[in-house]
């Protein structure tokens, strides 16, 4: 296969309508397929049947899977807990409303345009 690759690229480099970019990624293409060693091939695992245990556990009855079932259904289900109120400690404050912050940027300047983006300080 790699005689046949090194063929190929000579081929490809002494073919004058070739363009010199077309060469050059197929001499990297062919390179790299012919010095690139094949993945390994799986071996099979023989598997012999008469010798194969599933579980040394004894056999599942109906009267199991029925007392098993019985016994899943009886439990009653856990209530959940219930959800907490989050509640502001003051209004929220709209974005086309004044300011409340007093910076004196200007008379009635809407909150959008004072402080709404601006990083509110954390809360002690």
């Amino acid at each position: 296969m790699v005689d046949r690759a090194y063929q190929t690229l000579d081929t490809l480099m002494t073919d004058p309508q070739a363009s010199p970019s077309v060469r050059l990624k197929a001499a990297i293409y062919i390179i790299e397929k012919a010095t690139t060693a094949p993945l390994p091939q799986k071996q099979p695992v023989p598997l012999d049947i008469e010798k194969l245990r599933i579980s040394h556990a004894p056999p599942v009855t109906p009267q199991i899977m029925h007392n098993l079932h019985n016994e899943a259904q009886s439990k009653p289900p856990q209530p959940l807990p219930q959800p907490q109120t989050i509640r502001r400690e003051t209004p929220k404050i709209g974005r086309n409303e004044t300011c409340p912050c007093g910076v004196p940027s200007g008379p009635g300047q809407k909150h959008k345009r004072c402080c709404l983006n601006k990083p509110q300080p954390a809360a002690a």
